[in-house]
């Protein structure tokens, strides 16, 4: 066999061991609550110190996502204590001021787990596109800027819900709510638009339209859980059909 040969297989080889061996790159995996995935994982948080948990201050309530157009996986849940982990220690950074947890992703795609002790008021989106994982609790304000996209949903079996949520959207951004239960929701889209589906359960929706934004539901066609849609601001870029089968649009 011709050397060319010899090293364009060799070549071949080495890219296809790191397209399906991530970790020989020195990329981390983890599970969930800091335990790596694979023996490679498990060297790299050895031998380089990484820290793939953080403890925070137990006064944390607003959390802000600084991205670069990538994808973050953003998991909230109740705790005793507050604590940061992700599987990619190298692939972000952060800082906390007052009670604000500000993460700050490169490149990479990301998922993050936090354990709160506070109710977290706030999520604020940035340039990312994010899902977010929050439970249920009395309020929650979600704002998203600079092309932002955000996707939220809860599980089917989870019959609580928020007795209000606000959203900010501006700067083209989108907001897509799964089978989100709530009593009610206040919006504000600058140029942005919220799309749900037939599953999103809440009594009231007041969305205000500034510039070329709307509202969509993402199956019209089937009967929505949307009781009262209330429209108010420019509404050149809305039609009520928009809204969904059984929607109350005022």
């Amino acid at each position: 066999m011709k050397k060319s040969n010899i090293y364009f297989s060799i070549a071949i080889l080495i890219m296809l061991a790191f397209a399906f061996f991530p970790p020989l790159l020195g990329n981390i995996r983890i599970k969930e609550r800091d335990v790596p995935a694979d023996f490679l994982s498990a060297y790299w948080i050895k031998t380089f110190d990484y820290k793939t948990s953080s403890k925070l201050p137990d006064n944390i309530q607003f959390i802000r996502v600084e991205g670069n157009e990538n994808y973050v996986q953003l998991n909230v849940n109740r705790s005793d204590s507050t604590v940061l982990n992700s599987p990619r220690p190298d692939q972000y950074e952060f800082e906390v001021k007052n009670d604000t947890l500000i993460l700050k992703t490169f490149k990479k795609d990301m998922t993050f787990y936090i354990q709160s002790k506070q109710e977290i008021k706030s999520v604020d989106i940035r340039n990312t596109y994010a899902y977010l994982n929050v439970p249920n609790q009395d309020s929650l304000i979600i704002l998203g800027e600079d092309k932002s996209k955000i996707d939220m949903s809860h599980n089917d079996n989870d019959t609580s819900k928020f007795s209000k949520i606000f959203v900010k959207l501006k700067s083209e951004s989108r907001l897509y709510f799964r089978n989100v239960k709530s009593e009610k929701i206040d919006i504000v889209l600058e140029n942005s638009v919220f799309n749900y589906d037939s599953k999103l359960n809440v009594d009231s929706v007041s969305v205000n339209l500034v510039g070329k934004s709307t509202v969509k539901s993402q199956n019209s066609d089937e009967v929505q859980h949307v009781k009262n849609l209330r429209i108010s601001g420019d509404k050149t870029y809305f039609k009520n059909e928009f809204a969904g089968n059984g929607v109350n649009v005022n």
